[in-house]
């Protein structure tokens, strides 16, 4: 999870706060049935986000008994009371999770090209956006009413967003090589492969000039701070990255993401601290580890990625974070299934029936971070991702 836009994702998710029981419900005569209709729910949500330019919205409705999303109705100029939203958000770390679940659904929940198309208008977009010089991208806000759409000249991170979109790039160039002929046409002209391949370098020249000599990356080059997060997902969109070049006959491009991703898997292990056995959520610029198991956000949101991607050998830090924590809108049940596949805990099974109940209850008011990552969960675990952890696990 990036930071400066914490606040607007939990804003949806009000409804998640309530948790059920973790044991599945045995009444349930066709939980098969019940954990597809609570895929597609998630994945028709996330449809129903995408602009006509590809660009998919952070949400359709506000929840309007949330305070935070009373304050941001008020800073947007909006009835605080009004349930639709006129404000249209864009955020490329969040879209490009949106544009994953859709590929992942159509690779293992129901075959759909209209999600591959999807996702390759997403695509198209990000590659417009972004600079032709840094590879960066901003956050983009405009107004339904007012028809307005422009760029808001911020990002909250260049590691977390670049990578998302290498993950993207590789996953999309997958789903259409297994596609007919005549689908393979029609997607190339919504996304040819030489725009395709661009912006997956220029995602890569965007992670190299924010990584730092021991490997791991800054969040921007004026943000000079290390998060947990934000590493484990920038070293796997540098293997996926790797992945998609070595395919497409990029050859440099693929011997630099091999690169950067053999130095950063290392450099991840410097987020473990023996003393109090628990990873650090951040380190700073000084060197020094941000430690802390009193909050959610960052602290066990933090943990948990770090269970499911960096090593999920520390049982006892998955105790201490069930004693200390539970699910809640900073640190969902999604985040609790794929640390628990990391650990390979007894109870996976009821934690994917917590995802399942979490999926059914989402609604247009869910942001689009929690409906895109619910999706990834279900289809695929924590797998979704590479990660050092997996690859540790094939040894």
């Amino acid at each position: 999870m990036t930071r400066r836009q914490f606040g607007e994702v939990v804003a949806g998710l009000g409804a998640a706060a309530a948790l059920p029981s973790a044991l599945a419900r045995a009444e349930d005569p066709a939980p098969a049935a019940r954990e597809q209709q609570a895929v597609e729910n998630c994945l028709q949500l996330i449809r129903n986000c995408q602009r006509p330019d590809g660009a998919f919205n952070m949400r359709l409705e506000r929840e309007p008994s949330a305070e935070e999303d009373r304050q941001q109705a008020r800073a947007d100029g909006e009835d605080p009371a009004a349930v639709y939203v006129d404000t249209i958000r864009v955020v490329p770390y969040f879209a490009n999770h949106s544009a994953l679940a859709l590929l992942s659904g159509h690779a293992r929940h129901a075959r759909n090209v209209e999600d591959v198309k999807r996702a390759a208008r997403w695509i198209a977009f990000y590659a417009r956006e972004q600079s032709q010089t840094t590879g960066y991208i901003t956050d983009f806000k405009g107004s339904r009413s007012r028809g307005t759409f422009f760029s808001n000249g911020q990002m909250d991170s260049v590691d977390a967003y670049a990578s998302t979109l290498l993950q993207v790039a590789d996953r999309h160039w997958t789903a259409v090589s297994v596609l007919a002929p005549a689908e393979q046409r029609e997607l190339a002209t919504l996304l040819p492969t030489g725009t395709l391949v661009q912006a997956a370098a220029l995602s890569l020249r965007a992670i190299e000039s924010v990584t730092d000599r021991d490997g791991l990356t800054w969040a921007r080059p004026d943000y000079r701070v290390k998060f947990l997060l934000d590493s484990a997902e920038v070293y796997g969109g540098l293997r996926a990255g790797e992945s998609l070049f070595a395919r497409v006959g990029a050859r440099s491009e693929a011997a630099r993401a091999r690169q950067l991703a053999g130095k950063l898997g290392p450099a991840l292990g410097q987020f473990w601290q023996k003393e109090p056995q628990r990873f650090a959520w951040a380190i700073t610029a000084d060197g020094a580890r941000q430690d802390g198991f009193t909050d959610s956000y960052p602290h066990a949101l933090a943990n948990l990625a770090a269970l499911a991607w960096i090593s999920g050998e520390s049982r006892a830090l998955w105790r201490a974070l069930q004693s200390r924590f539970a699910p809640d809108i900073h640190a969902p049940v999604e985040r609790w299934l794929m640390a628990a596949i990391g650990v390979a805990d007894g109870d996976v099974g009821a934690w994917r029936q917590r995802a399942v109940d979490e999926a059914l209850r989402c609604t247009a008011r869910t942001n689009g971070q929690r409906t895109a990552l619910l999706v990834l969960a279900l289809c695929e675990g924590r797998s979704w991702m590479p990660s050092v952890a997996e690859e540790r696990g094939r040894r």
